[in-house]
């Protein structure tokens, strides 16, 4: 209930908030769908910011597993080419090399900033990132999660 209640608001948030993206375009967020190769952590889509000269990807981090989940800095955005993604970075960026924690059965909030991948084209987008989930004392699994959202014509 919660998962979907939050899927929800971020959906309704998103479309009641027009983005400027390089002459009159917009960040729409149109895929409802979790992805993730990890059962139980995935990001959703919160808001986008405007208020800058970059977009910025609001997020939530959800942790609905028993294990502690570390995630960092690093992300990518990437456009859908076909069956395809396409890195659409303009830079190589350094990340900070900083982790989060999210502990079982917690969310976290990050932003993800649009300033160094050029989304002037219509079309599909992602963010994508990476995590670790503790699985024991000695081990950790690293998995992937992505958030999908659309640019439109305003």
């Amino acid at each position: 209930m919660k998962k979907a209640l939050s899927l929800v608001l971020a959906i309704i948030t998103l479309l009641f908030c027009l983005v400027g993206c390089n002459n009159s375009k917009e960040i729409v967020l149109t895929d409802e769908d979790i992805h993730t190769d990890y059962a139980g952590v995935y990001l959703t889509l919160s808001s986008v910011d405007t208020s800058g000269e970059h977009k910025k990807l609001n997020a939530v981090w959800h942790n609905e597993t028993t294990k502690t989940v570390t995630y960092g800095n690093w992300f990518v955005i990437e456009m859908k080419d076909g069956d395809n993604w396409t890195d659409v970075s303009t830079a190589d960026v350094s990340f900070t090399e900083e982790a989060y924690i999210i502990k079982a059965n917690k969310t976290s909030e990050k932003s993800y900033t649009t300033k160094f991948a050029d989304i002037s084209k219509e079309g599909t987008y992602r963010v994508r990132t990476e995590f670790f989930v503790q699985e024991s004392d000695e081990s950790s699994k690293r998995g992937t999660t992505w958030i999908e959202f659309e640019v439109k014509p305003a």
